[in-house]
């Protein structure tokens, strides 16, 4: 999985680290639109799962953690592919998609669907929960403005 991992973001010509130990994945992706964040992809051999996860670039202060947990729970809710997770010990934010290949393999196209799926969550959302974190906005308006 790792070899096809590394095979599609040569294709794309994406800067990566690689942390064969880990089986990880490590890059940064630029939206021109809404900014840059840290992305990773991390290999679970044993499971034959791939899972991809893009970080939230900004800091939660501690006071909006409810707050922005609430905006998550909005934004998760009918989401057909993927979640948003929040570290309740830190109030880190990442949007996680992922894919089981059991009994089969993970082919470019399938790992290039959950990359994509992930990145586009992450920039439809990314906008509203900068909102609710920083601007003080309701969870309720954020989602209204970004769905």
């Amino acid at each position: 999985m790792l070899e096809t991992i590394i095979d599609v973001f040569e294709e794309i010509d994406w800067e990566y680290e690689l942390d064969s130990e880990e089986q990880t994945v490590l890059l940064n992706y630029d939206d021109t639109d809404v900014g840059s964040w840290t992305c990773y992809a991390v290999v679970r051999e044993k499971q034959q799962q791939c899972l991809f996860y893009s970080e939230c670039p900004i800091e939660i202060p501690e006071e909006r953690w409810l707050a922005v947990a609430e905006f998550l729970m909005l934004a998760n809710f009918g989401m057909p592919i993927g979640n948003f997770e929040m570290d309740s010990d830190n109030g880190k934010v990442r949007f996680k998609t992922g894919i089981d290949v059991e009994g089969d393999r993970l082919s470019a196209a399938l790992f290039k669907a959950i990359v994509r799926a992930n990145l586009t969550m992450m920039s439809q959302y990314l906008p509203g929960i900068v909102e609710v974190a920083l601007e003080d906005s309701s969870p309720s308006d954020a989602i209204y403005e970004v769905e």
